[in-house]
């Protein structure tokens, strides 16, 4: 268990250089949530939801694929997995409709 402790706090140790090295960037996103934490069978999973400003996709994602190369540089087994995805109201305009929220 001391061993996965020290793993953690590295991680957590990374999490701050890395948001330091490439902070956010108000005019590209907006953090909706920095990251939500859960224990899997392989490790921890860390979600985070970001708000992409208008025809900002690629440098939000440029952003994004920088932090996750530092962290698969540094920690053992790293994986991750950007998606891209419409908000409800961007969906149902997408099929001509009015989102009800």
């Amino acid at each position: 268990m001391a061993n996965l402790a020290i793993r953690a706090e590295n991680v957590g140790k990374k999490f701050v250089e890395v948001m330091s090295r490439y902070p956010d960037d108000p005019s590209v996103s907006e953090a909706i949530l920095h990251g939500a934490v859960s224990q899997t069978a392989e490790g921890i999973r860390v979600i985070g939801v970001l708000a992409v400003k208008d025809g900002k996709v690629k440098e939000a994602m440029d952003l994004e694929t920088r932090r996750m190369l530092e962290y698969a540089r540094a920690i053992e087994g790293f994986r991750y997995c950007i998606d891209v995805a419409y908000d409800v109201v961007e969906a149902m305009g997408v099929i001509e409709m009015k989102s009800p929220v």
